[in-house]
C-alpha cells in the first residue's frame, strides 16, 4: 500500500530527527520535509514525472516545463497536538495536497475553501490541486490521525501574471530563479522536481480537483 509506505517512512525519519516539527515560519505544521529523506524524495520525483506534473498542466492549462516544485512537505494533523490550520494562502503558483490517510481512520479533516463555501474531502490516495492564493484551511480533525502530502508549485507564466495584478499595498513573492537538474536541495527551503520528459497522462475518471494515483 503506497500511502501507508509514505507515511511509515515519514514517521521513521520524524523519530530519527526527534519529532514532528515545522518548517515554515507562518501558518507552521506537524510536518516533515520530503527532501530531508532520500527515499520519499526519490518516491515523489517519480510521481511528480509520471502523475502530478501531468495533471497540472492539463488542469491549469500550462507547459510541463513551466512548472517546477518549490517546497513537498507531509503533514500530520492530530487534535491532541494539531488539529488543523488556520485560513490562509500559499506563496505558491499552484499547490496540491495528497490525502495519504484513510477516511474511515479519522473523523472531521478535509480542504476548506471558504469562498466556495465548501470543505473537499478526497479519499486516499487522490490529489486536490488549486491555485496557490485561494483562501483555504485545513478542518480540524476531531478524532483519529490525518496525514497528507502538500506541495507548492511555481509556474513561470503565471507568476509574471500575480506581478501585474497583485495589489500594490501587498508584497508578492518573486519565483526564483530555476536551477539546474532535478530534486536538487536549495538551501534547506525544500527541493525542485522539474519535469523532464517520459511523462505519463493523468488519471481519468476524475473530478477537476483530484487526481487518484
Amino acid at each position: 500500500e503506497e500511502c501507508a509506505w509514505i507515511v511509515s517512512e515519514a514517521e521513521k525519519h520524524a523519530a530519527a530527527a526527534g519529532g514532528w516539527d515545522g518548517h515554515h515560519t507562518n501558518f507552521r505544521t506537524q510536518n516533515v520535509v520530503v527532501a530531508e529523506s532520500d527515499s520519499l524524495l526519490e518516491w515523489l520525483n517519480g510521481r511528480l514525472r509520471d502523475v502530478i506534473w501531468p495533471a497540472l498542466a492539463e488542469q491549469f492549462d500550462v507547459e510541463l516545463h513551466e512548472l517546477w516544485l518549490l517546497d513537498a512537505f507531509i503533514v500530520r494533523y492530530d487534535p491532541a497536538v494539531q488539529a488543523g490550520l488556520a485560513s490562509h494562502w500559499d506563496d505558491s503558483e499552484l499547490s496540491f495536497n495528497i490525502a495519504l490517510s484513510d477516511p474511515a481512520g479519522f473523523e472531521g479533516g478535509g480542504t476548506r475553501f471558504s469562498a466556495a463555501g465548501v470543505t473537499v474531502r478526497p479519499q486516499q490516495g487522490e490529489m486536490i490541486s488549486h491555485y496557490g492564493r485561494v483562501f483555504h484551511a485545513g478542518a480540524p480533525v476531531q478524532s483519529g490521525v490525518r496525514y497528507i502530502l502538500a506541495g507548492f508549485v511555481r509556474v513561470e507564466t503565471m507568476a509574471a501574471a500575480w506581478r501585474d495584478l497583485r495589489p500594490a499595498r501587498i508584497k508578492w513573492a518573486s519565483p526564483p530563479a530555476r536551477p539546474t537538474g532535478s530534486g536538487q536541495p536549495q538551501g534547506g527551503a525544500g527541493w525542485w522536481g522539474k519535469c523532464t520528459g517520459g511523462v505519463g497522462a493523468p488519471a481519468g475518471g476524475q473530478a477537476p480537483w483530484a487526481w487518484a494515483f
